[in-house]
């Protein structure tokens, strides 16, 4: 089995060779930016809210894969992600480290059906509404969101989260959104 301390140690390394070439831990997609989420708030965060509980976790965008990778360490998992380029470089990175309890599709979530999971996890760069309605409809977990800029408007935070400086809102499908959602 594959340990926290050597997927944090290998995405670290990573990140090193990257920046000394002129990379960088964001990139550009089709659908909007992927910025890396860090190792170590993310590992603290599941064991938080014992991800274990949970049997199918699906990171929305999921980049370079490490949050898909890390859930992995906990639960099955799926990463979702629009660009190639990141789909390739996640299957790689897994194949590398040795994962056997994770997936990456490459695909727009919001064509995806969601009623495989149990729990999701997005770090949004912009509205989720039209994910808010997607969780409407076909979704009965819980939503993690990264950050605070872009929140769910109609969904009930059941925690937040905060570790260093990440904040982790999550969200079930709650009773409240009934009364802004209707039957949409």
């Amino acid at each position: 089995m594959v340990s926290f301390q050597k997927v944090k140690t290998f995405y670290k390394q990573y990140y090193d060779e990257l920046k000394a070439k002129g990379g960088h831990s964001y990139r550009q997609t089709e659908k909007g930016i992927w910025i890396s989420s860090q190792s170590c708030e993310v590992f603290d965060l599941f064991c938080k809210i014992r991800l274990e509980q949970f049997k199918h976790f699906a990171d929305l965008g999921s980049g370079d894969g490490r949050v898909a990778i890390i859930a992995s360490l906990f639960t099955k998992s799926t990463g979702i992600e629009c660009d190639e380029e990141l789909v390739k470089r996640s299957i790689e990175i897994k194949e590398k480290l040795g994962v056997q309890n994770v997936w990456f599709e490459k695909a727009d979530f919001l064509s995806k059906g969601l009623s495989p999971y149990d729990i999701l996890f997005i770090y949004p760069d912009n509205p989720i509404i039209r994910l808010e309605q997607k969780i409407f409809k076909e979704f009965k977990g819980d939503l993690i969101v990264c950050g605070g800029i872009f929140l769910p408007e109609k969904l009930v935070q059941k925690n937040v989260v905060q570790i260093n400086n990440a904040v982790f809102r999550v969200y079930r499908r709650g009773w409240l959104r009934r009364l802004y959602w209707g039957s949409r």
